[in-house]
């Protein structure tokens, strides 16, 4: 059984959830003979392929071109189905992500295979992989069984342990790749970080969702955040949607993952993907009115009230106390 990885990477560097691709890999070949490839693209790719190649055992292969110089899904679906036949590959494995999203259901249709999102875990089923993915905000977890010779499977960034490669380091091939760029309907022109970065300083961040009713509400978070220092605003995505705060702000798989020593979530209710981008925190406080919010399950503490009732009365609760010191 051979597998192949297409990880996601910027500026000729691999991101992070490609040792997490390999742990998944490695985890559906289980004892069999099998190979895993591993191709990410660039314009300079030699010096990381042999980097990763090193780092994870597997036979990697570097793609580079000018025009794979920003995430490019309408190169890649023509590049990895041919990847996909020339190795045999009989599982396809990317990143959950925007980009690697769109790359994967045009690499399905092209191979006529099965094609399963958002991968949490995956166990057995007799012979058969059976895969697992929540729906309805992580209320329902889901059990997939492919039923095609070819599988392509997103999985979800942080559900799986980064890989740990021990043995002799795999081999690495760089291609130069040339593409007809003239049926192609849009083209990469640059790529630019957002300005904020006050969620990737914060020690404290105080997130919102869509829990908190509506956006006039944002200015009790603020109020609360002011209690301590070096903290921050996050947010869900559909509060970013609802324009109430701004994209940088997101926390989850279509935004920042984060990891400060406290994470104080209010009123969200704990997708998997807004999960895998804080579950790293040291502390996770959540607050929501329904005890059955899934944001719970990775939660140190959790708080079943209304959060516009609740957090005002820690906000006095704390102001009396620092009055009281100062009386002292």
């Amino acid at each position: 059984m051979n597998i192949l990885i297409v990880a996601d990477a910027a500026d000729n560097r691999l991101l992070q959830p490609y040792t997490e691709l390999v742990t998944l890999a490695e985890m559906l070949r289980q004892n069999s003979s099998g190979r895993i490839y591993l191709c990410f693209h660039g314009t300079d790719v030699s010096e990381e392929a042999e980097r990763a190649a090193s780092n994870t055992g597997c036979e990697v292969i570097g793609l580079q071109s000018e025009h794979l110089r920003y995430h490019n899904p309408e190169a890649m679906k023509e590049i990895i189905p041919l990847l996909a036949e020339e190795f045999e590959c009989e599982y396809i494995c990317l990143p959950h992500s925007i980009y690697s999203c769109q790359v994967a259901a045009a690499t399905a249709v092209r191979l006529n295979a099965s094609c399963i999102t958002s991968v949490e875990s995956l166990s057995q089923q007799g012979q058969d992989t059976v895969f697992c993915r929540s729906i309805f905000n992580g209320k329902i977890t889901v059990k997939l069984l492919p039923c095609t010779g070819r599988k392509v499977l997103t999985m979800l960034p942080g559900a799986f342990p980064g890989h740990e490669h021990t043995g002799s380091g795999g081999s690495c091939t760089v291609r130069d790749i040339e593409a007809d760029t003239s049926s192609y309907s849009t083209t990469g022109v640059s790529t630019q970080a957002a300005a904020d970065s006050s969620l990737d300083e914060a020690d404290v961040i105080i997130s919102a969702g869509r829990g908190i009713g509506k956006m006039e509400n944002i200015r009790i978070l603020q109020e609360f955040a002011r209690i301590f220092s070096g903290s921050a605003i996050g947010a869900s995505r559909i509060v970013c949607d609802n324009d109430w705060l701004p994209y940088s702000r997101q926390v989850g798989i279509t935004g920042k993952t984060v990891a400060p020593g406290l994470y104080v979530a209010c009123g969200i209710s704990g997708s998997q993907q807004h999960i895998s981008g804080m579950k790293g925190s040291r502390c996770i406080i959540s607050i929501n009115i329904d005890p059955d919010a899934s944001i719970f399950s990775v939660s140190d503490f959790c708080i079943v009230e209304d959060l516009t009732t609740f957090i005002p009365l820690v906000i006095e609760k704390y102001h009396k106390n620092c009055k009281s010191d100062k009386k002292h």
